[in-house]
């Protein structure tokens, strides 16, 4: 028998979305493998994540940005809280969060205005920092 990964690291916001993550997940545990989910987008891709974690046997731990409890997230309710350590999954349909439509006046989250792809690089190409 060969000697595979410890565990993986999908992301659900990068790697297709739920369905494809949880077959990610699956064949990680077909391998004795854990999921250890990634996470740095926010709290829409938080919960998405969260949701995940609940429904598959080989998760865990949840990578969390602190970010998520900061005000620039004011245009959602139900943004998931941290609580003595964990997250719990809300007890709504959905992911249960949403966007509050009234709020939303410019751009969301941590990039204020500067745009998606605009990702400062150093002199050698690699990344300074994503968000």
């Amino acid at each position: 028998m060969g000697v595979g990964s410890q565990y993986v690291r999908p992301d659900v916001g990068l790697a297709g979305g739920l369905t494809h993550t949880r077959k990610i997940a699956a064949i990680a545990e077909s391998f004795h493998s854990a999921v250890v989910t990634h996470n740095f987008l926010g709290p829409v891709l938080t919960a998405a994540a969260v949701h995940l974690d609940t429904a598959i046997p080989n998760f865990v731990v949840q990578e969390y940005a602190r970010t998520d409890e900061t005000d620039r997230w004011s245009g959602f309710e139900g943004v998931l809280q941290r609580q003595g350590g964990y997250l719990l999954p809300p007890e709504v349909p959905g992911l249960g969060i949403r966007l509050v439509d009234t709020t939303v006046d410019g751009p969301l989250g941590p990039l204020g205005d500067r745009p998606l792809h605009d990702i400062p690089l150093r002199e050698d190409g690699s990344i300074v920092y994503a968000v």
